[in-house]
């Protein structure tokens, strides 16, 4: 879905109406926000059947928890501080920064919260969505590596 998103990021360099521009933008935002959470749903279905869920004590919590909708960093930071504390320790060590990454996540969440409820977003840019997935791509990329060590 990550080379979808990218090609289309890409074709917006040949729209040149500013009002299709827009709305173009609004959709990829709309699939950066599905990528993370379809991502994020098959990391959290792979630690499922591990090891570490199975005999770890948040196993009756995530065997019962659905998929993180809206998947904000207010969303996600309990389920990972319920599997283990060294998932955020790790997430933070990353070499980026951090709080650009989550700050990356809740644009592209509340820019699509957005989108889904009519509202007016003309703020993106193709610079914009392209460095948030990127961000986003690094940090998925990460937590899968974390919860293969777990």
């Amino acid at each position: 879905m990550k080379e979808k998103i990218t090609n289309l990021l890409e074709k917006t360099s040949d729209i040149n109406d500013d009002e299709l521009n827009s709305h173009f933008l609004n959709y990829i935002c709309v699939l950066i926000s599905g990528y993370l959470e379809i991502e994020l749903d098959k990391i959290i279905k792979e630690y499922r059947k591990s090891n570490h869920c199975n005999s770890h004590e948040c196993k009756d919590t995530i065997q019962s928890m659905g998929k993180i909708h809206n998947a904000k960093w207010c969303a996600m930071r309990p389920v990972f501080m319920n599997i283990d504390d060294k998932i955020l320790n790790e997430l933070r060590g990353t070499t980026q920064d951090f709080g650009l990454t989550i700050a990356s996540i809740d644009n592209i969440v509340k820019t699509r919260h957005k989108v889904a409820h009519g509202k007016d977003v003309t703020n993106l840019t193709r610079e914009i969505l392209s460095a948030d997935l990127n961000n986003i791509n690094s940090f998925i990329n990460k937590l899968q590596e974390i919860f293969k060590n777990l």
